[in-house]
């Protein structure tokens, strides 16, 4: 396997880290938002919709789809070889002046 742009897998150390920090924070906020919204005394009757196994399965999801991209902007190529073939042939130029 060839790999065409390596430095692409030095995006997977920005990108990564920065999704799992986005999605914590964003169930921060939606936490935080949900307290600020109802009372103290209403919280308890709600029915919490928090499932933390579908939660990680869906980080999980992300973090490998993520890397999927990545690793294919990388251009990686299986059973390629490099073949040089000579090419014969004349190179000419036509100019043509075109001013007054």
């Amino acid at each position: 396997m060839t790999i065409h742009n390596p430095i692409w897998f030095l995006a997977l150390i920005i990108v990564l880290p920065s999704i799992v920090f986005i999605f914590f924070v964003g169930r921060w906020l939606h936490t935080r938002r949900l307290h600020m919204f109802i009372a103290a005394r209403l919280r308890g009757l709600l029915v919490t919709s928090e499932n933390f196994h579908l939660l990680l399965i869906k980080l999980i999801l992300v973090l490998v789809g993520s890397a999927l991209i990545v690793f294919s902007l990388t251009r990686p190529l299986l059973n390629e070889t490099v073949t040089e073939i000579p090419i014969v042939g004349v190179d000419f130029m036509i100019a043509v002046d075109c001013s007054n």
